[in-house]
């Protein structure tokens, strides 16, 4: 899942408004960066690759990471079947 916070913290952390994002990213309007950096709006793969870019980061970098159920330490249960 993208994780809009840390797109919000990072533009912030680098100075940058939301009418220059939209600017960076040939949006029409600033309303329009907002609308996608709330949620309001999905965001075009495109977008995606340019938001990283002007963010100085990789697209990876913007999602949030996966929890699996699982511990990597587990092993699968497999159960065998006998016929009799």
């Amino acid at each position: 899942m993208l994780n809009l916070t840390l797109i919000r913290k990072l533009r912030i952390q680098q100075g940058l408004t939301q009418t220059e994002m939209a600017k960076q990213l040939s949006l029409k309007t600033r309303s329009t960066y907002t609308r996608m950096e709330n949620g309001n709006t999905k965001i075009k793969a495109d977008d995606l690759e340019k938001i990283a870019q002007v963010l100085k980061t990789d697209i990876a970098a913007l999602f949030e990471p996966t929890h699996q159920s699982a511990s990597k330490n587990s092993k699968p249960v497999v159960k065998v079947q006998h016929d009799r």
